[in-house]
């Protein structure tokens, strides 16, 4: 007896009433019994015995069953991967936004500092006026406060992790763009 590919499929000389039966049985789930098929159709339970021993109905079911575990588990972990996938864009999006917010507000103290020093320039009594406590903290708050934008921009850009674990600070300006992009992207 010729049997198909997918055992759960019709097998060649099997009958409708028992391609039916089998059928029946298959879907039945975890609760299959023989005794309930054989209610359900109005059918003995010899016959149907006859037809479960001659078509294998037990490794055909076993088949199917592992059909539907696979495809259910395959299905699964799609959806897992998509909500991966979609958190992962969420993740980069964020860390964009954070990098060009550092970097703006990098830009923003770096201006102050120039007009600063420009000031300073064209104005040696302008250094003058100022008392050194006041002068010591012009210093201080922008010695503090630019070491943390530098950080914030290259954590958000995920180079701090790059630059801790993976390289030289003197290589990563000799790096080119592609693979310090694919480089960041492996490690966010």
């Amino acid at each position: 007896m010729k049997q198909p590919e997918r055992l759960w499929e019709r097998w060649e000389g099997e009958g409708d009433k028992a391609y039916e039966a089998f059928q029946l049985y298959m879907t039945e789930g975890s609760d299959r019994s023989i005794p309930k098929v054989a209610q359900k159709l109005s059918k003995s339970v010899p016959l149907l015995k006859r037809w479960s021993a001659k078509f294998k109905w037990v490794d055909r079911v076993r088949a199917w069953d592992e059909q539907k575990d696979s495809l259910t588990t395959e299905k699964m972990l799609d959806r897992l991967q998509k909500e991966a996938d979609t958190k992962a864009e969420e993740n980069i999006a964020m860390l964009k936004r954070h990098a060009s917010q550092a970097q703006a507000y990098g830009s923003v103290l770096t201006a102050i500092e120039a007009n600063f020093l420009k000031r300073i320039q064209e104005d040696k009594e302008a250094l003058n006026n100022l008392d050194l406590t006041e002068l010591l903290n012009y210093i201080i708050r922008g010695a503090s406060v630019l070491p943390k934008v530098q950080e914030a921009e290259a954590v958000a850009r995920g180079l701090k992790r790059i630059i801790g674990e993976q390289f030289n600070t003197e290589n990563i300006g000799d790096m080119t763009t592609e693979r310090l992009d694919g480089t960041l992207r492996n490690n966010t």
